[in-house]
């Protein structure tokens, strides 16, 4: 009936079904392309307040040298006044950073490690709470894909687990890897656009 109803008609019930499709794919591709922006970001920046953190621990004077080399660089005159008393003032900062640097180096090793064991707490917490998101994902998918229904794989839920996790432990410096949890996000963000509801908010889009 629909075949006979389509006859004489550009604009078919095929059509229709192809651009939603289309449609639907664009939409998931963005969605997961901002997902692992944001995650790679927020990692990314993650890592570099700790590392920023220890080096000042290593380095408690390294921002106050810096500007006084640099306000001596600018006045070429006081730099040549100055050049005769520069060597011994910079032997003897030298010598006390290193002297600072050997004290601290013990508290910054400890800080570090504090640093990456509360990252990982905080990933593993995100676990605790949805312990699907857990591991790289991808053997559970592909359970799901054939046939076997595993609880809350494809929930929203699981999904802020695992893009929050993934996050913290690669910050963490864990031995982990972005991929893996993004197959198992990229299929969840499917599913909940494909299927266009969700029961953790009680929205039905009816998208397909």
């Amino acid at each position: 009936q629909v075949h006979f109803s389509n006859r004489g008609q550009w604009w078919t019930t095929g059509k229709k079904r192809s651009l939603k499709r289309w449609i639907l794919t664009f939409m998931v591709g963005v969605i997961q392309a901002v997902l692992a922006a944001v995650c790679n970001f927020c990692s990314r920046s993650l890592s570099s307040r700790k590392y920023d953190y220890v080096y000042e621990l290593l380095n408690p004077g390294y921002e106050e040298d810096m500007a006084a080399a640099d306000a001596v660089a600018d006045d070429d005159l006081a730099m040549d006044e100055f050049a005769g008393d520069a060597g011994g003032d910079a032997t003897g900062a030298s010598a006390s950073g290193a002297q600072a640097a050997s004290s601290t180096g013990i508290s910054a090793f400890w800080a570090f490690c504090l640093i990456q064991t509360l990252l990982a707490a905080i990933a593993s917490v995100f676990v605790w709470i949805e312990p699907v998101s857990g591991g790289s994902g991808i053997p559970e998918i592909k359970c799901y894909l054939n046939g076997i229904d595993l609880p809350r794989v494809v929930r929203v839920k699981t999904l802020l687990c695992k893009v929050i996790g993934v996050t913290f432990s690669v910050a963490g410096g864990l031995p982990v890897g972005k991929e893996g949890p993004m197959v198992h996000s990229g299929a969840v963000v499917a599913a909940g656009i494909s299927q266009g509801k969700t029961r953790c908010w009680g929205v039905d889009t009816s998208f397909s």
